[in-house]
């Protein structure tokens, strides 16, 4: 099973139509998820939105997704203003959008090796885990998980996979630049 995974386009339409562009050059994938963070910091966010909806793939919620839902009150200044410039660009039904997208998917795999993908980590938006991430924080983050994979589709390092745990890979595949089967 070939699975591809966008994440992180931050309202890039340039880098978004590059990689699906790559994407349609390379073998046919079985799903293509959209892993969150899809319109804010970028200067397409309108755009973004109508091509990852053309795509009719499952797509999650990121953090800055709900940011631009709930207008990031505790944010500064300039993040306000930021979100609220997005929010003007995508208009209340690409606002609906956000706020209706799931926190994780799930893809099942017959072989018994499902691969649940979320945006930051399996339990909130905002947690990152790093490879060196102490065994607490791990246990913490994965542990209600028990036979999954986990994709975190949020930046940060990118040789997937950079932890293992007990019987799960969390890999973040580098804002969609990997394809890689199910069964790694």
């Amino acid at each position: 099973m070939r699975i591809a995974i966008i994440s992180d386009i931050h309202g890039n339409q340039l880098a978004l139509e590059a990689v699906l562009q790559y994407l349609s050059h390379q073998p046919a994938v079985d799903h293509l998820v959209i892993a969150g963070d899809l319109c804010l910091n970028g200067p397409c966010p309108r755009e973004v939105l109508d091509t990852v909806r053309k795509l009719a793939c499952p797509v999650i919620q990121g953090n800055v997704d709900l940011e631009v839902v709930n207008q990031a009150p505790e944010k500064g200044p300039k993040k306000r203003t930021t979100v609220a410039w997005t929010r003007e660009q995508i208009g209340q039904a690409g606002i609906d959008y956000l706020a209706a997208l799931p926190f994780s998917h799930r893809i099942a795999n017959p072989d018994g090796s499902d691969l649940l993908i979320v945006h930051a980590n399996p339990l909130n938006l905002e947690d990152a885990i790093f490879p060196n991430a102490p065994d607490s924080d791990l246990e913490y983050l994965l542990g209600s998980i028990e036979q999954y994979r986990t994709y975190r589709g949020r930046p940060g390092f990118w040789s997937p996979p950079y932890c293992l745990y007990p019987t799960l890979a969390a890999s973040p595949a580098g804002r969609c630049r990997q394809l890689w089967p199910s069964t790694r």
